[in-house]
């Protein structure tokens, strides 16, 4: 099959580069959505697409299948966070802060972008999340904001008792969260893609640019340029750090973060001395407190949560255990004896204890989200010291 006519009508109707993409990907697309279709004929096909607006969307869906979860790249949401409220919010004068996913795919990241902000004690009536995708399928399933265990990664699962409520074995964003965002469908390279938007505080556009060809990219930050307000700041990915350059763009500089201040040719040693003072106010801020620190232990089991927010795992067992054993069982208790036997390695032992929290409170979301991380019985033995290893090298940031 020549792929080059395929490949060309990809980069003019969208701009995505094949070279990027892989031509392999792009070959199994353009058979899959022929087999679709029901045509044989290559020849068919191309003019099938080319004359079908939604075949286009289909062809495209079926190319770009990005993967995403909850908190990817936890440092550049932190920074996030920290440059809105010690920055932002203290120059403002009442307004909303305006914020822009590109290409957010299936929602995870504006939705975490929400929930960072919700957890600095950013004023929720004030955040406004726009959210863009070319792919209309992915934004289906982000507005309807239920996802199921493959969005959650990471040991730091604390977000998930705050902001999602059980649905079966899924997961659904709280209305709080999914009000500040509001999606649509639009392509960057369309000339009305940010026509009447205003202006952006900051800007997320991470793991998308590596789908175009160099021209493509410099048009498309060119584009976000514009789309930034006074200060406005662009995340990018790891990979696309050496595209937002001088003089249009001078770096944060907070480690792992690839953040870029707002500038312009006249505007550089100003912009400069801007993106020292983030910096300086985002690497110097303390973290976040806990909500147990803010708290003062009561009981047993508040003490058991802050031992495991510190990861003494011993002395959370033994707190547990002394608690059912005294008082009875309770989902609390039953959790936290999970995680001790989880971080263990124990996980036989573990699954059962997030199974009987369940049995007890069946909208316990953080039961709910580490069972379904578990492999599945008997893919691993208990005794696999490679499984015993990993569980126990879990973070103590974890919020139990």
């Amino acid at each position: 099959m020549p792929l080059n006519d395929f490949e060309t009508f990809l980069k003019q109707a969208v701009g995505l580069d094949a070279a990027a993409l892989g031509r392999a990907m792009v070959e199994r697309a353009v058979r899959d959505r022929a087999s679709a279709c029901g045509l044989n004929d290559w020849r068919d096909y191309l003019e099938h697409v080319q004359s079908t607006d939604e075949e286009v969307q289909s062809l495209v869906d079926a190319v770009v299948a990005p993967e995403g979860w909850f908190f990817r790249d936890r440092p550049a949401f932190e920074t996030l966070g920290r440059l809105a409220v010690q920055c932002w919010l203290t120059a403002s004068h009442g307004d909303h802060l305006r914020l822009f996913s590109v290409g957010c795919g299936s929602g995870e990241e504006p939705y975490s972008m929400a929930m960072e902000l919700l957890d600095c004690g950013f004023p929720a009536e004030r955040i406004r999340i726009d959210a863009v995708d070319i792919s209309g399928q992915a934004l289906a399933r982000a507005r309807q904001a239920i996802y199921d265990k493959t969005s959650f990664r990471g040991n730091d699962l604390g977000f998930g008792t705050r902001y999602f409520t059980r649905e079966g074995n899924d997961f659904k964003v709280i209305a709080q969260v999914r009000q500040a965002v509001t999606f649509f469908r639009g392509n960057v390279l369309s000339d009305t893609f940010l026509s009447g938007r205003g202006e952006y505080d900051f800007v997320f556009c991470r793991n998308l640019l590596t789908y175009f060809d160099a021209d493509t990219q410099v048009r498309v930050v060119g584009a976000l340029h514009d789309a930034l307000a006074k200060n406005g700041v662009i995340f990018v990915g790891p990979g696309e750090s050496d595209l937002p350059m001088k003089p249009d763009f001078v770096p944060v500089e907070v480690p792992g973060t690839y953040a870029f201040l707002k500038a312009g040719k006249k505007q550089v040693r100003s912009a400069m001395q801007t993106a020292r003072d983030m910096r300086t106010r985002v690497i110097t801020q303390p973290p976040k407190p806990s909500t147990a620190d803010k708290a003062p232990v009561r009981t047993a089991m508040d003490l058991a949560e802050r031992l495991a927010e510190r990861g003494q795992w011993d002395d959370v067992l033994r707190l547990c255990e002394a608690h059912v054993r005294d008082h009875g069982a309770s989902p609390q208790a039953l959790y936290l004896l999970g995680r001790a036997h989880d971080v263990k390695g124990e996980i036989n032992s573990a699954r059962r204890l997030y199974e009987r929290t369940l049995e007890m409170d069946s909208d316990h979301t953080l039961a709910s989200l580490r069972l379904a991380q578990l492999p599945e019985p008997g893919t691993e033995s208990e005794d696999d010291p490679r499984l015993h290893n990993r569980t126990r090298a879990v973070d103590q940031k974890f919020q139990p």
